[in-house]
């Protein structure tokens, strides 16, 4: 530590080393009076303090830290208030390392979410959905429409996306020579299945009288039933009606209920009351009594019979009287060789 004496001429600098020395017995800060009386500047560069003249050579004074005439520390940058242009490249650097990488992630992100993989995954999405994983459509069935009725045959079906020239979707013509047959037409009475329901000269708006039959449904709404009555000429045995009501693919009528047998009675009387006898679908297998076509046996006591049957003969088949002759409206029991009327019940298919 150094001390100033003050003398005749002047200041004059005393160094000592390892003690101190005062003319008055104070303790003098040497450095800092040092520095005040010849103007001698520190300048903090880099943390370190420089002098104009030799660096002091400071003693082991005792002094407050905390007065601010205590010894001077070298002085501690702190870089952030310090704006050195380092710190100024820095920041601007850091800065800029942001700005960069929120470029950078904002451009990435929209090509890797938007372009790459939630772009090109819909394309390929709906490309999946549209068609097949080759690009091509799931074939369908087309079948030859030779009539151009709208109608095709199963025989000669092709697979393909779209329909070939003279190839339709809908299958179930039964004529492809003839656009007048298809499931779209109306039956006729042309000995002929017009409509494609396996049945010919069925019932329809169309055909209510046919080879000599009157046709008529059960319900004309709704029909589940048709009844042919046929009673032209030449007229018939029971075994030649069997034969033709087949040919319809229909049975002689087998009258089970009150109900159908009223609505027969009611069709016999429009037709003609005095008609007598039509062939029903009744018969005699055996000496045990009668039986429809359709094996339900026939009571023998039932009220519909002319009389009590007790006994069946198997020469006779059950007729139904018209209402205008003589036990009108019930049945009797006939020879099956009798030339008669006959009633063909038929199952419409829808």
């Amino acid at each position: 530590m150094g001390a100033v004496y003050r003398g005749f001429g002047g200041l004059a600098l005393v160094v000592a080393t390892g003690c101190s020395f005062s003319g008055t017995g104070l303790t003098v800060d040497v450095a800092s009076v040092g520095t005040e009386e010849t103007g001698a500047s520190t300048e903090g560069t880099d943390g370190g303090a420089s002098t104009t003249g030799d660096p002091p050579t400071t003693t082991n004074a005792s002094v407050d830290p905390d007065t601010t005439n205590g010894p001077t520390q070298p002085p501690t940058t702190e870089p952030e208030t310090t704006d050195t242009p380092d710190d100024t490249t820095a920041q601007a650097s850091a800065t800029s390392g942001t700005d960069t990488g929120e470029s950078t992630k904002g451009e990435t992100g929209e090509t890797s979410q938007g372009e790459t993989s939630k772009g090109e995954t819909g394309e390929t999405g709906e490309t999946s959905k549209g068609e097949s994983s080759t690009g091509e459509c799931d074939p369908l069935a087309f079948y030859p429409d030779n009539d151009g009725d709208g109608y095709g045959v199963k025989e000669g079906v092709v697979m393909a996306c779209a329909p070939p020239d003279g190839y339709v979707d809908e299958p179930g013509d039964c004529d492809d020579e003839d656009e007048e047959v298809s499931p779209d037409a109306v039956e006729l009475c042309d000995n002929a299945d017009n409509d494609c329901d396996l049945l010919v000269d069925e019932y329809s708006a169309m055909n209510t009288m046919c080879g000599g039959c009157k046709i008529v449904p059960d319900d004309v709404n709704t029909p589940t039933k048709a009844y042919y009555f046929c009673n032209s000429n030449p007229l018939k045995n029971w075994d030649a009606a069997k034969g033709l009501c087949e040919d319809r693919m229909a049975m002689l009528v087998a009258d089970e209920t009150d109900q159908e047998h009223t609505f027969l009675t009611a069709q016999i009387t429009l037709i003609d009351a005095m008609s007598g006898g039509w062939w029903t679908g009744g018969w005699a297998p055996g000496v045990l009594g009668y039986k429809w076509l359709n094996n339900v046996a026939i009571n023998g006591g039932d009220g519909r019979w002319d009389f009590v049957q007790v006994a069946s003969d198997p020469n006779k088949c059950v007729q139904l009287l018209s209402s205008g002759v003589n036990n009108g409206n019930k049945w009797t029991a006939r020879s099956c060789n009798e030339a008669k009327p006959y009633i063909c019940e038929q199952e419409l298919i829808p």
